[in-house]
């Protein structure tokens, strides 16, 4: 079956920010995750998921916070620039690791 999935990378404290970074691919497989999943060694926290019988598609949608977490100061205070920045890498090590060749847009 055909899944695509729509990962949001959180480079804020809003979930719903503008400087998040929404990347999206397919991938074909047998199995749509129903809680939380790994996507190249980064914890992905599942919103919602869901299977298309008549087509044999799915469709996931998660929140990674793995940018937003990793550029956290000392002080709880949060770069969004370098949050992104850390999403852009994370992409670019999917595309060059795992083939998740997808695209990805950015809110602003």
């Amino acid at each position: 079956m055909k899944i695509t999935y729509k990962i949001n990378f959180v480079c804020h404290e809003d979930l719903n920010s503008k400087e998040n970074i929404d990347f999206e691919f397919v991938k074909e497989g047998t199995y749509v995750p129903q809680q939380g999943f790994y996507l190249g060694g980064k914890y992905c926290a599942l919103n919602n998921s869901y299977y298309e019988v008549a087509t044999d598609e799915a469709v996931v949608y998660a929140a990674c916070f793995f940018p937003r977490n990793r550029v956290v100061g000392i002080n709880g205070d949060i770069d969004p620039a370098k949050a992104q920045q850390v999403a852009f890498n994370l992409i670019a090590h999917l595309a060059d690791n795992y083939g998740l060749k997808g695209k990805y847009t950015t809110r602003k």
